[in-house]
């Protein structure tokens, strides 16, 4: 306990998180794997590398850093295993990168008045006043470099089961731009891992390090006719695919028709660079993005092939499509069809969607808006490892449907209303929820608010109802949370009686940021019929 604490201590005194002076409004408009795409882009004010901060249906707080920027979206990624996002969940992102903001953080004073100018304007008044603009060369532009460290650990004393749980995880992010001269771009990401287990019967820990990212990228400029990249990355037009260990290519078409491919290793999350595993495999996809359009409009077609231990395995075909009909309307479909021949024993159908998703965002007026999506995940027969244990009733007849809606109207300046509702299924049941809030912004300088909201959930063990009550404010530096959750449910479930349980869960967070820094500090305690759990938590993040 203490050798992880103290080696955790020491990395906080590293780590830390460049934090704007603001920071921009989003919305998770689908999730795919560990991709979540959100509705604010470039013209929002959104960088790469910047990051977001998702709040959960429940009040939880999660980060991801954003990978790719699109005019009008972008898609960050979390950590593998990170409690996932739904769409319609609110998101903060990072205004300012954090280099740009230093630099004008040491601006010099105004300089000494300039001489007059010797030039003279010219007489004709139809002669245009400035010189058409034309764009940097490479080789003409500074190397650029900035990343980050960043440390968190968690403590759960589950006093009820007589358990403890310890988590670290630090790690650094770096990105260089233009390092050679050709506006390529290096990327970098590694991190280490610590958990431990403590019960009456048993005592487990672990350590774990590996490389998330080791890329280089060229071709990155709007108007160059090549795009590639080499290494371990995640592919900016099948991010699908997850983790790949390998080079792809792209030629660029006037018109925003891309066509591409790749081939190399599909490994595990978890595993080091450079154990890539059993899969080798190779994909190829088109892509059509219209950036002169004043709407969005980017469609992608894509097909991967891969291969386990030297036979043939997946044979996936992915779809994607995002557009904006009109200026109150955004559409975002995504499908993963796998495909079956002979040699698969478990499925009869020569095709199945996978995955799906399809979210359809309006905005009624100004002042309201709502979110209407469904998504399906099935499993597919592969021989990939961590496919290995999977009961054979959850490939042949597995599934999980979902569809939600939400609403949204601003009652005031101040007054916020909104409701939501899902229903799903699975193979062998099915269930339904709903939560009504009411959110009121505080009427102060910093931005602060409370929300209110009773709610309802039947899922697949567990049923009841609940109310939900949490407020944040902004003191100076500090972002403060206090939040409050009671759900009173039953559980269907044989091995566990089912009467009604109350649940309590209170939860508390301080934040401080100032410049390039972030140290966040979060305890939360659980307790009510047969709990009694304590959490703390301490994340610390440097930007540079």
């Amino acid at each position: 306990m203490i050798r992880p604490l103290l080696a955790t201590a020491a990395l906080l005194c590293l780590a830390g998180l460049a934090i704007a002076d603001s920071a921009i409004d989003a919305t998770v408009v689908s999730v795919a794997g560990n991709s979540i795409y959100l509705d604010a882009g470039r013209d929002a004010g959104v960088t790469a590398g910047a990051r977001v901060v998702f709040r959960l249906a429940g009040g939880e707080l999660v980060e991801a850093t954003v990978i790719d920027v699109t005019a009008g979206n972008a898609r960050a990624e979390l950590k593998p295993g990170s409690a996932m996002p739904s769409p319609g969940d609110r998101a903060s992102v990072d205004a300012l990168d954090a280099a740009v903001e230093s630099a004008a953080a040491s601006t010099p004073a105004s300089p000494a008045p300039h001489a007059p100018w010797r030039a003279q304007l010219p007489t004709d008044p139809n002669a245009p006043l400035l010189a058409p603009a034309f764009g940097t060369r490479p080789e003409d532009r500074p190397a650029t470099f900035h990343g980050r460290l960043y440390s968190t650990y968690r403590f759960i004393d589950d006093r009820h089961s007589d358990r403890t749980y310890s988590y670290g995880r630090s790690g650094l992010w770096l990105e260089g731009r233009n390092l050679l001269g050709d506006g390529g771009r290096l990327r970098f990401q590694g991190e280490g891992e610590y958990r431990s287990a403590s019960s009456v019967h048993s005592d487990n820990e672990g350590l774990d390090a590996s490389i998330l990212r080791l890329s280089y990228a060229w071709g990155l400029d709007r108007d160059a006719p090549f795009r590639g990249e080499v290494g371990r990355f995640v592919s900016a037009y099948l991010p699908e695919l997850g983790i790949f260990d390998g080079a792809e290519a792209v030629i660029r078409f006037e018109g925003g028709l891309s066509l591409g491919a790749g081939a190399g290793a599909y490994p595990l999350d978890t595993e080091e660079l450079p154990n890539a595993g059993d899969d080798l495999g190779f994909h190829v996809f088109a892509d059509y993005l219209d950036e002169d359009s004043p709407r969005v409009l980017q469609a992608t077609l894509g097909y991967q092939q891969t291969f386990h231990a030297g036979a043939a395995d997946r044979s996936l075909v992915i779809g994607r499509i995002l557009a904006n009909p009109s200026d109150s309307v955004r559409l975002f479909g995504m499908a993963m069809v796998d495909l079956y021949d002979s040699t698969d024993t478990l499925e009869s159908n020569a095709a199945e969607v996978t995955q799906a998703v399809a979210q359809a965002s309006f905005r009624f007026t100004p002042t309201s808006g709502g979110i209407l999506s469904y998504t399906r995940t099935a499993w597919p027969e592969l021989d990939r490892d961590e496919y290995e244990y999977f009961p054979p009733w959850l490939v042949t007849d597995g599934f999980v449907d979902r569809m939600s809606g939400s609403w949204w109207t601003k009652l005031d300046q101040h007054w916020r209303f909104s409701a939501r509702g899902n229903w799903w299924r699975d193979q062998s049941r099915e269930g339904y929820g709903g939560e009504l809030a009411l959110d009121w912004t505080l009427p102060v300088e910093r931005p602060s608010s409370l929300m209110a909201s009773v709610y309802f959930d039947d899922a697949a063990y567990v049923s009841g109802a609940g109310v939900r009550v949490q407020g944040q404010m902004q003191f100076g530096d500090f972002h403060c949370f206090l939040g409050y959750d009671g759900f009173l449910y039953t559980t269907e479930s044989e091995f566990v009686d089912s009467s009604e349980r109350l649940s309590n869960r209170i939860r508390g967070d301080v934040a401080w940021q100032r410049g390039a820094w972030l140290l966040d500090v979060e305890a939360s305690y659980v307790f009510g019929d047969d709990e009694d759990a304590v959490t703390l938590g301490v994340t610390a993040q440097y930007r540079f």
